[in-house]
């Protein structure tokens, strides 16, 4: 009975640390995220200098 007591507990363990653990973002959705931060400092820098030479829409 002893040997159940402790294997229970180490699959709670177990259990409880994938439970509370942070899911890690997949790394694809990542890649995207990165890239669509790019896009919106190319578009904040393009909009900064069409401001500077006087083309602003």
């Amino acid at each position: 009975m002893k040997d159940y007591i402790g294997l229970v507990l180490i699959l709670g363990g177990i259990g409880f640390y994938f439970m509370t653990k942070q899911p890690q973002p997949d790394p694809k959705d990542l890649v995207i995220e990165q890239q669509y931060q790019r896009i919106q400092t190319l578009e904040a820098e393009q909009r900064g200098m069409e401001r500077a030479l006087g083309l602003s829409r």
